[in-house]
């Protein structure tokens, strides 16, 4: 895993911290920033934290192992999980997954949809953890090869809403991100072996959540399309018209948006609308007339009853309790926005 750490620590924006106990990539671009914190559990098993306020994560191409998979546990956010089969699929707020590539090949990164991710995830290397880590075989009955060939054949990819004891365990998991001591890295050993006792031990895969899976080409369109309508929130740009440019039919459109980012496209541009519009009222002088026509309001009176139901505090309160939060206590609360597209 160091090598891997190493590898990714040369891409652009991305730097390795050696922590104790642990290893630290961090990502910082102009347009985003995120850090992946990662453990040691068990020679062959590694677990690493997630979090990130980024569209992408940039990766190198990283061969995985034959014998390799990877359990992922979103905390909150939407992420792309690797080529399955030819095709791509979205894990939610709440979903477990398990799948056995790193990243994407096409696109050589990490997606997030909606530019925020939080999460767990736990890297197994079979041949190495059986060969140094028999116990976990002879302790608890964990069976990694079944695991891997029972829930990721081939290259396809796994995608549930967790039973209560797996979830348990994922939440678990995620409370100890910040945790770091003796205890907790014991605390953490002991819930990654529960997780995968739990996983060899069910009479069979646990039911898998429908999903929509799309080709390359099919998210590249929805990718696209939404480049093309965050560009100048000013615009309103018709699905239809979308459509027409990509040479698709406007309800294939919208299904792609949708299986790509996870919302229709009204419901995600006005979410959009919303998080810009709170960043200029906190962060710039500028009327509220004047912002309400940047992100694509017709009258400053629709963008405060829109901001208002949306928010529940007309734009120029979110702006007095935005200062008095900044002023009065810099390790508070920035802003009160409680939307999916802010992620706080």
């Amino acid at each position: 895993m160091t090598m891997i750490l190493e590898e990714c620590a040369k891409s652009t924006g991305v730097s390795l911290q050696n922590a104790s106990g642990s290893n630290i990539l961090i990502l910082e671009q102009p347009d985003g920033n995120g850090t992946i914190t990662f453990y040691p559990l068990f020679p062959g098993i590694s677990m690493s934290y997630i979090s990130v306020r980024s569209a992408t994560w940039p990766v190198p191409d990283l061969s995985c192992p034959d014998e390799f998979f990877v359990v992922n546990y979103s905390a909150k956010g939407r992420c792309e999980l690797g080529s399955v089969d030819m095709g791509y699929v979205y894990v939610d707020s709440g979903d477990f997954s398990l799948s056995r590539r790193f990243a994407q090949p096409e696109y050589s990164e990490y997606f997030y949809p909606r530019r925020y991710y939080d999460g767990v995830e736990l890297f197994i290397d079979i041949s190495i953890a059986n060969a140094e880590s028999p116990y976990l075989a002879d302790a608890f009955g964990i069976d990694l090869h079944g695991i891997m060939h029972a829930y990721c054949p081939g290259e396809t990819a796994y995608v549930s809403a967790p039973e209560p004891g797996i979830h348990r365990a994922c939440e678990s998991l995620w409370s100890l991100c910040d945790a770091r001591n003796p205890g907790a890295d014991t605390r953490r050993k002991l819930l990654a072996a529960e997780l995968l006792t739990d996983l060899t031990h069910g009479v069979q895969p646990y039911t898998q959540k429908p999903n929509t899976i799309l080709t390359p080409t099919q998210v590249e369109i929805a990718k696209q399309a939404e480049r093309l309508l965050m560009a100048d929130l000013r615009e309103h740009i018709a699905a239809r018209e979308l459509a027409e440019r990509f040479s698709v039919s406007e309800t294939s459109l919208k299904n792609y948006f949708k299986g790509v980012f996870g919302e229709n496209i009204s419901v995600y541009m006005q979410e959009a609308r919303m998080k810009k519009g709170a960043e200029l009222l906190g962060e710039t002088k500028m009327a509220v007339s004047e912002i309400a026509e940047q992100v694509g309001y017709t009258s400053q009176g629709r963008f405060a009853i829109a901001f208002k139901r949306r928010c529940s505090v007309s734009p120029l309160e979110y702006r007095r309790k935005r200062h008095l939060d900044d002023r009065g206590n810099a390790g508070g609360q920035k802003g009160l926005l409680h939307m999916r597209a802010t992620a706080p």
